[in-house]
């Protein structure tokens, strides 16, 4: 039998914006984007707005 990880955030869509990536880890939006520009999260801006998948 192969080890699963949980899955911390099921229950939401698997592509979040900005705003619901803070929601999830309760974080302000200039740490969000910290995160995007560093590069330890992965994201595409699309137009105008961010797009992070959620896995």
């Amino acid at each position: 039998m192969k080890n699963q990880e949980p899955v911390l955030f099921a229950d939401k869509p698997d592509i979040v914006t900005l705003k619901e990536m803070q929601e999830m880890l309760g974080i302000g939006k200039r740490l969000a984007y910290k995160l995007l520009h560093s590069g330890k999260t992965k994201g595409v801006k699309v137009g105008h707005v961010y797009r992070i998948p959620n896995h």
